[in-house]
């Protein structure tokens, strides 16, 4: 995001969202045809606060 603010330069924002697209699209057309099927993990809240509180004081603390 940086590139986009300071620079006013979308080329990678645009080749990320290309990347995403065309993942959702492929992983979309597997499942379809029955060559994957995701296996959903059970989502643990505490963990996900607690790793959000680690990852933010980490980035705090490196100026980021």
């Amino acid at each position: 995001f940086r590139d986009i603010f300071l620079i006013r330069d979308q080329t990678l924002l645009r080749a990320y969202v290309l990347a995403v697209l065309i993942q959702m699209v492929g992983v979309h057309l597997l499942v379809q045809q029955g060559w994957l099927s995701p296996a959903i993990a059970p989502f643990w809240w505490q963990a996900a606060l607690a790793g959000g509180f680690v990852f933010g004081w980490g980035m705090a603390l490196s100026g980021g």
